[in-house]
């Protein structure tokens, strides 16, 4: 029998390990993978702990059917827990099964600072129509949808009040756990970067009542995403945020489930219309506008926004962009002629690597054409490069920042890093070998040592600082196949070969 409680100490890699030693080819007539489930973690008072959730994970990315496995347990709610994971990570196979055994359950929660402004300022909304704090919500939390609940309803319904309640208390609420997940590595999360950009507004949770209502609600930013549709195919992406990578996705898995089929990926009229008028009633109180995708220079949805700005002459509104930057033109619009009526815009350029490495990770892009783009904007813009650190680019992301620092005129403090950590971690830099891990990290410590030539280096320093402790401390080798896997599937439609743009992991295969 496993006791799942050794998981809190052993962490990833041992629970990966064990559940691989059990797998069978054909398992056998009455067969039974026994696990002792005593003791967890939770985030809050209403979670599943986190070792049972990494069981259910780990099952199906090893694929060892849930009927094969039964729980030994003494939380008597296990049943709503066990039906709670199956439909996150295995929406089509049966639940877990359990037997109660006598004791008591140990139920450890954690609790710390977990207060974030944007529960009392912001909303989010996804091309699937579900709303969240911000973009970093759980999927599987939403707290509402725009095709069914109008928002200013949203702003106060249960699933909110619950999500206040349990910051104020110091537990960390379900549809939040990416920002966990972030901090427990040491990593700065998008809770902690909220309340930076957003701390005049933190006086407002004092007008709370205890049980998580806010009645002075009112919209100061938000971040929309009326469809699905991009011009490029990002290989850490999903379908659920690129149209061409949700086609791609039912080429490569015609098996999938309607679930997960984005090709139609776009909000109805009625859902769009719901948003635009809440922003129009709020558009007075506006501070900020984030957009992202997809890619928002290609949403029609995003130009009526600015035209609904324009309109209300709220062009002070500060626009934020995430784009991939290789496109400037919608259809007979211009996003520059846009962008010089407004004071505060910034761009986050996504753009993780040069050349044909660019071109290989972000299929559709040029990437002379960036650099072009760039020199179009800079004049107009705020400009930032944010780039997503995966196994792709562990060794060349530094070349990127050197090439634009020392021939584009950027400085160190022009540039983010999201290490892409979130489950299942198949791309995170984490599941390199730890041979080639030293070899990054020597990389990674020489780059440091030629940005400190410069002045405000400091920001960028601590975030190569972070990368290097996470590096350090997460170890999901065991996942190398899993990614060699999902990035050969994408070679092969392609018609592209790994080794071939990346000589650097000619032995990568060797450590599977």
């Amino acid at each position: 029998m496993i006791d799942l409680s050794d998981y809190l100490s052993l962490g990833d890699k041992w629970l990966y390990d064990i559940l691989s030693e059990h797998k069978q080819d054909i398992f056998p007539p009455g067969y039974s993978l026994d696990i002792l489930y005593t003791h967890d973690q939770f985030n809050n008072d209403q979670a599943v702990g986190k070792s049972l959730l990494r069981l259910q994970e780990y099952l199906a990315i090893v694929n060892i059917p849930n009927f094969f496995v039964k729980i030994h347990t003494n939380k008597l709610n296990i049943a709503e827990d066990l039906s709670n994971i199956k439909n996150i990570f295995t929406p089509s196979d049966v639940e877990l099964s359990y037997q109660i055994i006598p004791g008591t359950f140990n139920k450890e929660l954690v609790n710390n600072d977990s207060m974030c402004v944007l529960p009392w300022v912001h909303l989010f909304i996804d091309p699937q129509g579900r709303i969240g704090n911000c973009c970093q919500f759980n999927e599987y939390y939403p707290l509402g949808h725009v095709s069914q609940d109008k928002l200013i309803d949203v702003v106060n319904n249960d699933k909110m009040k619950t999500v206040r309640r349990q910051m104020m208390s110091g537990q960390r609420p379900n549809t939040c756990s990416n920002c966990w997940l972030q901090e427990d590595h040491n990593i700065i999360s998008a809770r902690q970067t909220a309340n930076l950009d957003f701390k005049h507004y933190l006086p407002l949770i004092e007008q709370t009542l205890p049980d998580g209502t806010f009645d002075d609600f009112k919209l100061r930013t938000i971040d929309f995403r009326a469809s699905n549709v991009c011009n490029l195919k990002c290989r850490m992406c999903s379908g659920r945020y690129s149209s061409r990578l949700a086609q791609e996705e039912i080429e490569l898995y015609p098996e999938l489930d309607s679930a997960h089929n984005f090709i139609e990926l776009k909000l109805d009229t009625s859902s769009t219309k719901n948003v635009l008028e809440f922003i129009e009633k709020n558009i007075n109180d506006l501070e900020s506008i984030y957009f992202a995708g997809g890619e928002p220079l290609v949403m029609a949805e995003h130009y009526k926004i600015l035209d609904l700005l324009i309109l209300h002459n709220r062009t002070d509104v500060n626009l934020t962009y995430n784009t991939n930057l290789s496109i400037l033109k919608y259809k007979k619009l211009s996003i520059l002629d846009y962008w010089k009526q407004f004071s505060d815009v910034a761009v986050l350029a996504s753009i993780d690597l040069i050349g044909k490495r660019a071109e290989y990770v972000r299929s559709g892009v040029d990437y002379d054409v960036l650099e072009t783009n760039y020199q179009t904007i800079k004049d107009y813009v705020s400009f930032k490069i944010d780039s997503t650190l995966t196994v792709y680019n562990s060794f060349n992301l530094m070349a990127l920042q050197r090439r634009w620092i020392e021939d584009l005129g950027l400085s160190p403090d022009d540039f983010n890093i999201r290490i892409a950590m979130f489950p299942p971690k198949i791309m995170c830099c984490s599941v390199l070998p730890w041979p080639i891990k030293e070899l990054v990290i020597r990389d990674i410590n020489n780059h440091i040592a030629w940005l400190s030539t410069f002045n405000n280096p400091d920001s960028l320093v601590t975030q190569w600082k972070e990368v290097l402790q996470f590096i350090n401390s997460d170890d999901q080798s065991h996942l190398l196949g899993e990614f060699l896997r999902v990035n050969d599937d994408k070679d092969r439609i392609r018609n592209e070969k790994f080794e071939d743009v990346f000589p650097e992991f000619q032995t990568l295969r060797s450590y599977v």
